[in-house]
């Protein structure tokens, strides 16, 4: 199970710049000055400037997203997955990206009554990181309640497991004579024996196509839930 999150998390990260594919037009310079990165040199950074950290990054069915959100999201998940290592390796826009995926998953888990975690459950994870978060130095600066601490744990679980189940009722069917067109075209690239060769290419082929699905279901939900970028 582990390998598999980690393949629908790679996936996430790897088309979120589909939601955010005129993210980048839509940036004020001048603000964006502001949007720093930290040590890693990646993630937005607070400033401590109220126009700054309340700047308006997006709308998701007329409701505003900030980068306060934005960068509380990103803080939280860390505290509370293991996919910190990624997390901090993506770009600004991944970001943004990200979130807004990850918020557009939540959403349609809602919809149709999927993931959902009790308050019981919500508690005993805030409690197992409300210490992490007083020696966070990023989200002592963001000023999180609990209220929004729990609501972000809740779109965590949500979107994690509503991708899970996205994935798995997947329709990925690779034939035969597509697999061995493959292996022929690049015969070269597999030093494995022709059994195992062949084995590998169906995987390639499979989340080839899983990926190319995602990213159409992904533009899809950008539309339905009336995704715009704010300048």
């Amino acid at each position: 199970m582990t390998r598999f999150v980690f393949f629908a998390m790679g996936m996430i990260v790897a088309i979120c710049q589909v939601c955010i594919a005129t993210a980048s037009s839509s940036v004020d310079t001048k603000k964006n000055d502001a949007i720093k990165s930290n040590e890693t040199g990646k993630n937005l950074k607070t400033t401590g400037d109220f126009e700054t950290i309340n700047k308006s990054l997006a709308l998701v069915n007329g409701k505003v997203i900030t980068l306060r959100q934005v960068e509380a999201y990103q803080e939280v998940k860390k505290l509370i997955n293991d996919t910190k290592k990624i997390l901090n390796e993506l770009s600004d826009n991944d970001i943004l990206g990200t979130y807004l995926v990850d918020h557009l998953l939540g959403l349609e888990a809602e919809q149709f009554g999927l993931a959902k975690i009790s308050q019981d459950e919500l508690q005993l994870e805030y409690s197992e990181i409300s210490s992490k978060i007083k020696n966070s130095v990023k989200l002592t600066g963001l000023k999180l309640t609990e209220t929004e601490v729990i609501d972000i744990i809740s779109t965590v679980f949500k979107s994690k497991t509503f991708l899970e189940f996205k994935i798995s009722n997947l329709e990925s069917i690779v034939g035969s004579l597509e697999i061995e067109e493959e292996y022929k075209r690049n015969r070269n690239k597999y030093a494995a024996e022709r059994g195992k060769a062949l084995l590998e290419i169906q995987m390639e082929l499979k989340q080839r196509r899983s990926m190319d699905q995602i990213q159409q279901w992904v533009l899809f939900l950008k539309r339905k839930y009336k995704v715009q970028f704010l300048k």
